[in-house]
């Protein structure tokens, strides 16, 4: 999952980008290497907020620098991210470390974990509206990055907002969850015969930011998620609690202790600012997940989203528009999947249209 942030430049609009860079490389994966690298992606709670293993330390990419940190997913430049929309916005005069700026984050940790990076994160918005001439920032965000854009304005006051803020353009926002979420956590199959698929298991189960996308009961009210031979899971939280505990291959006492706190931070208040809200459409996207065993491959009935959300997900920030004065404008992009929208053209043009 990504986030990106842009910020409007003295005549338009500036750029803020982030997303998550590649920690690991391919020979990480082979037998008897994984054990080291689950170690090195695990985070350790105590509760407050979740710490890194012993000797384990954790660097944001490229911070304020969205050609180091977000325009592509690997480090030999094969796998495109953000590389179309910041080549698009240099051709419009934008310059990467100026007025186009990234803030990556760690897209391990749920939000109770994000204390130090929404610090950063204000600071680094006020920092670059002063270096432009006290031009409002414009924010953008991939995926996760909705809502940790939405729970980062959701913690600062309108009159902040409205000195800082021009606009929040999401792409694919996970507003409501998503089923791919418990699939992740529950099923121990990974899919790899080199991978131990309890070791992958008890790894995920530690990144807070999965639990965090579990389907919201106040968008999926009471609607089945998950389904074995025992029984059926819905989208309360008393039955995902549930589904963490009978799936677990150990203790489950942390794994229900992450759930409830991210309980705290599954309901989003209106942004508070003009937002541009796009997602694809009309794709087939898993809705119930069905499992004869948690060691066993899945399989799933579909619903309508982006091929990874559903659109009642995707559809969340109309709800915000009753709550809020400033306009909120919905983008469907029919057939574009989830990660896809970025390079969509037609996305892209609301993105530039919404900079002036």
């Amino acid at each position: 999952f990504w986030i990106a942030f842009f910020s409007p430049r003295s005549d338009h609009p500036m750029a803020w980008l982030g997303k998550r860079r590649r920690v690991v490389n391919e020979q990480q994966f082979y037998p008897g290497v994984f054990d080291c690298m689950a170690y090195n992606l695990q985070f350790i709670y105590d509760f407050g907020s979740p710490s890194f293993p012993p000797g384990v330390t954790i660097r944001w990419p490229g911070w304020g620098s969205a050609v180091e940190s977000c325009a592509y997913l690997d480090d030999k430049k094969q796998i495109p991210l953000w590389h179309t929309i910041i080549q698009t916005l240099q051709n419009y005069s934008y310059v990467d470390g100026v007025n186009l700026r990234a803030a990556p984050y760690d897209w391990r940790a749920a939000p109770f974990g994000f204390e130090k990076y929404f610090v950063m994160l204000q600071t680094l918005v006020e920092e670059t509206f002063l270096n432009n001439n006290k031009t409002p920032v414009a924010l953008t965000s991939l995926s996760m990055g909705g809502p940790v854009t939405v729970a980062f304005l959701n913690r600062m006051d309108q009159k902040w907002k409205d000195t800082y803020i021009h606009s929040f353009t999401s792409f694919s926002g996970v507003f409501g969850g998503s089923s791919w979420a418990p699939m992740s956590v529950a099923n121990t199959n990974t899919g790899f015969y080199a991978i131990s698929g309890q070791t992958l298991n008890a790894l995920i189960r530690t990144w807070g930011s999965l639990m965090w996308l579990f389907p919201f009961s106040s968008v999926f009210p009471n609607e089945t998620v998950y389904v074995t031979p025992e029984r059926t899971y819905t989208t309360s939280d008393s039955d995902l609690i549930e589904l963490l505990i009978d799936s677990s291959t150990s203790d489950s006492d942390v794994d229900v202790t992450i759930y409830k706190e991210v309980m705290k931070w599954r309901q989003f208040s209106a942004p508070g600012v003009a937002m541009n809200c796009m997602y694809g459409t009309e794709i087939n996207t898993a809705k119930v997940i069905q499992s004869t065993s948690w060691d066993q491959q899945p399989t799933y009935t579909n619903g309508t989203g982006d091929g990874t959300v559903l659109m009642p997900s995707l559809d969340v920030c109309k709800t915000w528009q009753r709550h809020q004065t400033q306009p909120i404008v919905q983008h469907g992009f029919p057939g574009i999947n989830h990660a896809g929208l970025i390079q969509a053209p037609g996305a892209i043009r609301v993105l530039l249209q919404s900079l002036g």
